[in-house]
């Protein structure tokens, strides 16, 4: 038996570190994205009639209603033209176009100056403010 040489290793240069493989990412099922519907937009407000204002709340010498508010309307300067606003809804919007309806329930005093009763009180940054009559 003849021994055979073993070839000789030859030393390799050393190669530039290489970039660490990414993993493959595994594949994962990806469900479709549900549909978002568009928010409704929000309803225009109704054209009003006439514009008053919320002039204050209706006060008693120790009392004060807080659902009941006078009301002033341009062009109505008796009571005569008062009269036929009463039964009529009035609104009051927030900041955030939010109605709060009411109802006028009479007239006060002799200038046209009309009693108006929300379904809840108002805040009190709405005195001053305009009505709107439907």
């Amino acid at each position: 038996m003849s021994k055979r040489k073993k070839p000789k290793k030859v030393k390799e240069k050393p190669k530039a570190k290489a970039k660490p493989k990414a993993k493959p990412e595994p594949k994962v099922k990806v469900k479709p994205k549900p549909k978002i519907k568009p928010k409704p937009k929000p309803k225009s407000r109704p054209e009003p009639k006439a514009v008053g204002i919320l002039m204050n709340y209706r006060l008693g010498p120790r009392t004060q209603r807080p659902k009941e508010y006078l009301l002033r309307f341009l062009g109505i300067d008796s009571t005569g033209k008062a009269a036929p606003l009463i039964g009529k809804k009035v609104v009051w919007y927030t900041k955030k176009d939010v109605p709060i309806m009411g109802k006028i329930i009479g007239t006060h005093g002799n200038k046209g100056t009309l009693l108006a009763r929300f379904n809840k009180g108002l805040p009190g940054i709405a005195i001053g403010t305009k009505v709107d009559l439907l």
